[in-house]
Protein backbone atom coordinates (compact mmCIF):
# COMPACT_ATOMS: atom_id res chain seq x y z
CA UNK A 1 0.00 0.00 0.00
CA UNK A 2 2.94 2.66 0.80
CA UNK A 3 4.32 2.22 -2.94
CA UNK A 4 0.83 2.43 -4.22
CA UNK A 5 -1.77 4.41 -2.41
CA UNK A 6 0.00 7.86 -3.49
CA UNK A 7 -1.19 7.50 -7.34
CA UNK A 8 -3.72 4.50 -7.23
CA UNK A 9 -6.84 6.91 -7.60
CA UNK A 10 -5.50 7.98 -11.03
CA UNK A 11 -4.78 4.37 -12.17
CA UNK A 12 -8.08 2.83 -13.99
CA UNK A 13 -6.71 -0.36 -15.20
CA UNK A 14 -3.58 -2.30 -13.89
CA UNK A 15 -2.40 -5.65 -15.19
CA UNK A 16 0.25 -8.09 -13.70
CA UNK A 17 1.99 -10.46 -14.97
CA UNK A 18 4.08 -13.20 -12.50
CA UNK A 19 4.82 -16.52 -12.10
CA UNK A 20 2.24 -19.14 -11.58
CA UNK A 21 3.96 -20.63 -8.93
CA UNK A 22 2.14 -18.19 -6.35
CA UNK A 23 -1.03 -19.50 -4.98
CA UNK A 24 -4.17 -17.98 -6.31
CA UNK A 25 -5.01 -16.36 -2.22
CA UNK A 26 -2.00 -13.97 -2.80
CA UNK A 27 -3.31 -12.34 -6.00
CA UNK A 28 -6.68 -11.97 -4.01
CA UNK A 29 -5.47 -10.39 -1.47
CA UNK A 30 -3.29 -7.97 -3.48
CA UNK A 31 -6.29 -7.10 -5.75
CA UNK A 32 -8.42 -6.59 -2.39
CA UNK A 33 -5.96 -4.56 -1.07
CA UNK A 34 -5.46 -2.44 -4.07
CA UNK A 35 -9.47 -2.13 -4.24
CA UNK A 36 -9.62 -0.87 -0.81
CA UNK A 37 -7.55 2.45 -2.01
CA UNK A 38 -9.09 2.48 -5.36
CA UNK A 39 -12.62 0.63 -5.38
CA UNK A 40 -13.01 1.38 -9.83
CA UNK A 41 -9.70 -0.06 -10.19
CA UNK A 42 -9.77 -2.80 -12.95
CA UNK A 43 -7.40 -5.48 -11.63
CA UNK A 44 -6.19 -8.35 -14.07
CA UNK A 45 -3.10 -11.04 -13.53
CA UNK A 46 -1.77 -13.53 -15.83
CA UNK A 47 0.89 -16.05 -15.41
CA UNK A 48 4.37 -17.05 -17.81
CA UNK A 49 7.47 -18.42 -17.08
CA UNK A 50 8.92 -16.65 -19.79
CA UNK A 51 9.97 -13.28 -18.05
CA UNK A 52 12.29 -13.37 -15.17
CA UNK A 53 12.67 -9.52 -14.40
CA UNK A 54 10.15 -7.38 -13.48
CA UNK A 55 9.00 -4.60 -15.88
CA UNK A 56 6.82 -1.64 -14.95
CA UNK A 57 5.01 -0.03 -18.44
CA UNK A 58 2.81 3.08 -18.00
CA UNK A 59 0.26 4.17 -20.04
CA UNK A 60 1.88 1.36 -22.62
CA UNK A 61 4.28 4.54 -23.25
CA UNK A 62 6.67 4.61 -20.64
CA UNK A 63 8.56 1.18 -19.15
CA UNK A 64 10.91 0.39 -15.94
CA UNK A 65 13.06 -2.44 -15.27
CA UNK A 66 12.96 -3.29 -11.56
CA UNK A 67 15.58 -4.94 -9.94
CA UNK A 68 13.57 -5.96 -7.10
CA UNK A 69 10.02 -7.22 -6.12
CA UNK A 70 7.47 -5.46 -4.73
CA UNK A 71 8.24 -6.87 -0.81
CA UNK A 72 11.90 -5.75 -1.67
CA UNK A 73 11.56 -2.05 -2.55
CA UNK A 74 13.60 -0.59 0.09
CA UNK A 75 15.24 -2.91 1.96
CA UNK A 76 18.57 -3.21 0.24
CA UNK A 77 19.89 -1.12 -2.90
CA UNK A 78 18.46 -1.86 -5.92
CA UNK A 79 18.43 -0.73 -9.48
CA UNK A 80 15.12 0.92 -11.23
CA UNK A 81 15.94 2.08 -14.76
CA UNK A 82 14.07 3.42 -17.22
CA UNK A 83 13.42 1.57 -20.64
CA UNK A 84 14.35 2.86 -23.72
CA UNK A 85 10.61 3.05 -25.82
CA UNK A 86 11.98 0.92 -28.56
CA UNK A 87 12.35 -2.28 -25.86
CA UNK A 88 8.95 -1.02 -24.45
CA UNK A 89 7.35 -1.32 -27.34
CA UNK A 90 9.24 -4.59 -28.06
CA UNK A 91 7.69 -5.96 -24.76
CA UNK A 92 4.17 -5.07 -24.96
CA UNK A 93 4.44 -7.22 -28.12
CA UNK A 94 5.65 -9.70 -26.85
CA UNK A 95 2.25 -10.18 -24.30
CA UNK A 96 0.25 -9.49 -26.40
CA UNK A 97 1.95 -12.28 -28.72
CA UNK A 98 1.30 -14.20 -25.54
CA UNK A 99 -1.88 -13.31 -24.46
CA UNK A 100 -1.06 -11.82 -21.19
CA UNK A 101 -2.54 -8.12 -21.91
CA UNK A 102 -5.48 -7.09 -24.72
Amino acid sequence: TDIFSPTIRNIKHINFITKPRYPKYIYDYFKKTLNDLNPELIVDCNTTEKFHDRFWIIDRTKGLVIGTSLNGIGNQYALFDKLQDKDTKYLLNKFMELRLLD
